[in-house]
């Protein structure tokens, strides 16, 4: 198997521009996933998801490390940002990393937690397919950690009603 609708990235150079209210094919959701591929047959489709909170958390760590203006003023200030941005200018923030994860299962998708483990997940989904999934040694992209990213409680709360879709859905406590 190989990846190969994604672009951008420190994995690839884009293909085509992406402007505010556009994505990387890589994290489409479910609607754009339709327009893109509807009537054709895939194998297995899969989803991982993740606690909505460490979620968030994580991709405030991965910018940070990465030095994105957002996260100067550190993590209650990107979360702000973040949600502003996502309810009055485009849902598309961040690539598509804040949209709330129930956008995200498309057709006959099977739901992954990755709090189960990246070992189960792939011996899931391996499966499901007619050859083993094979992946790489070592994973390509990390959050730094350099900086604990504490919630402040009203900012926890928020973000506990932003993803009280996902909390519901993936049954996350």
């Amino acid at each position: 198997y190989e990846i190969s609708h994604r672009i951008g990235g420190r994995f690839g150079r884009p293909a085509v521009p992406r402007g505010p209210d556009e994505c990387s094919p890589q994290h489409m959701h479910a609607a754009l996933l339709d327009e893109s591929f509807a009537g054709r047959r895939f194998d297995a489709i899969f989803c991982i998801t993740r606690h909505p909170i460490a979620r968030f958390v994580s991709e405030y760590r991965f910018r940070a490390q990465a030095g994105h203006p957002m996260t100067k003023g550190g993590i209650d200030v990107f979360a702000r940002q973040a949600l502003w941005r996502y309810e009055t200018r485009t849902q598309f923030v961040l690539d598509n990393h804040i949209r709330p994860q129930v956008a995200f299962p498309w057709g006959d998708c099977a739901v992954y937690p990755l709090e189960d483990g990246m070992a189960a997940i792939l011996d899931a989904v391996s499966a499901r397919l007619p050859a083993p999934l094979i992946l790489p040694e070592g994973r390509p992209m990390r959050s730094g950690t350099r900086d604990e990213a504490r919630l402040a409680p009203a900012t926890e709360a928020r973000l506990r009603g932003f993803y009280a879709a996902d909390f519901e859905a993936f049954g996350y406590a």
